[in-house]
């Protein structure tokens, strides 16, 4: 069966248009890579017998010339079109490895989160829980916001971290407007979020702001961390200053 003799909405290319791109499945994706088939084979068929010569789309990172000799319709051009991105798929799929092998920094975290977040129109929080040895554990999207307003549960956030057994943690979020300082609410949530953790057991490492020149650390913007913390207990004492009062 051609292509064209398929039902309009359940063309690979009209249905993207409809649907968006993630509504395909991992053949139709393919399917548009490969374009045509041959009398008999549409691109769909093609895909299909690829996806089952590699036992999925895993396994595609697997394929090699030889394997795509073995299937009819694909010639010189296009098996060089579709080893081209089976090698990137693979380099993709090493440096995710990579990545997770990796102790859980602000570079780290900027590799593999920077270019997502600094696309996102609306400013969104991830939460990253690691273990004692800064491995991560999980990842959360605890917020996702207009564009000028960040609004985040710090109890939300302590529940997801003991829920899974973290020790340490990161807030990540990004900056839609470009600006790369903190806003006053940025430093505010990071002082009230160390506030609220003391003595638990769980440590803030970090709260990180992507935005499209790269990465701003709350704990560097202050130079050294101690300035960060000398205004935490600054803020703390002046609390419990206020509460005795109160009670008086």
């Amino acid at each position: 069966m051609k292509i064209k003799d398929i039902p309009e909405v359940l063309r690979p290319r009209e249905k993207a248009k409809l649907y968006g791109i993630d509504s395909l499945s991992d053949a139709e994706l393919l399917a548009i890579l490969i374009n045509n088939g041959y009398q008999g084979q549409n691109a769909l068929d093609i895909a299909d017998e690829l996806l089952k010569l590699s036992n999925g789309l895993y396994n595609l990172g697997n394929i090699n010339q030889r394997d795509l000799k073995k299937i009819k319709g694909i010639g010189k051009v296009k098996s060089t079109q579709l080893l081209s991105l089976f090698a990137l798929m693979n380099r993709i799929k090493n440096k995710r490895i990579e990545l997770d092998n990796r102790p859980v920094d602000p570079e780290y975290i900027n590799e593999k989160y920077g270019d997502y977040l600094a696309s996102l129109p609306n400013e969104t929080v991830v939460l990253l829980i690691l273990n004692r040895n800064k491995r991560l554990i999980c990842e959360r999207t605890i917020y996702k916001g207009n564009t000028t307003l960040v609004s985040v549960s710090i109890n939300e956030v302590i529940k997801e971290v003991i829920l899974h057994d973290g020790y340490y943690f990161y807030l990540v979020h990004n900056h839609p407007s470009g600006n790369s300082d903190p806003s006053p609410q940025d430093i505010l949530l990071t002082i009230r979020l160390n506030m609220a953790i003391k003595g638990m057991n769980i440590f803030l490492l970090d709260h990180i702001i992507i935005h499209h020149m790269g990465y701003t650390s709350i704990k560097s913007y202050y130079k050294h961390k101690h300035n960060l913390n000398k205004l935490i207990e600054s803020i703390d004492s002046n609390n419990v200053k206020r509460n005795k009062e109160e009670n008086i």
